[in-house]
């Protein structure tokens, strides 16, 4: 299951924000990301630069947004991600082949806070669709769930 929060989950819970990033650090930090001459720390932001970038990339364009939830960085972010973060790193963000180069992340402390209005959606296998606890799911966040086969990933979505 995949819980997808509003950004009003990281405002409320402000002070248990460690960091933020543009780039999987996991990924970086496995290996699996080759960005060169970084180190997860190189890469990590504070809360008030973290919610001005996010707060940037919020007001470009409908169409931008929405690529750049596709992990596709358009002219207007790019220039962000450049205002931002050194041109090397913005370069890599931009035109790196793996999606999780593109993929903003952030870390909060134990004792954050979750309430029914920060759940944007819910996404859970179509193998759970029929079990007790998911139909409660469904229920009380009607509309905001949406089921996938696991075989076929969140392509195959539908509203549950």
């Amino acid at each position: 299951m995949v819980v997808e929060f509003k950004m009003s989950f990281i405002l409320d819970n402000e002070e248990f924000f460690e960091y933020g990033s543009p780039v999987d650090i996991g990924g970086l930090s496995a290996g699996y990301i080759g960005l060169e001459n970084y180190k997860a720390s190189d890469l990590k932001v504070n809360f008030f630069d973290f919610d001005k970038i996010i707060s940037e990339i919020s007001a470009v364009r409908f169409y931008e947004r929405q690529k750049f939830l596709e992990h596709e960085i358009t002219e207007s972010v790019y220039g962000i991600l450049k205002s931002n973060f050194n041109n090397d790193l913005a370069d890599f963000i931009r035109f790196d082949e793996n999606p999780h180069s593109r993929l903003f992340e952030f870390c909060l402390a134990g004792g954050y806070k979750i309430n029914e209005d920060h759940v944007q959606k819910i996404h859970i296998p179509n193998t759970y669709k029929n079990s007790l606890l998911m139909k409660r799911i469904s229920d009380r966040f009607k509309g905001r769930v949406l089921t996938f086969n696991p075989k076929y990933g969140f392509e195959s979505r539908n509203v549950g």
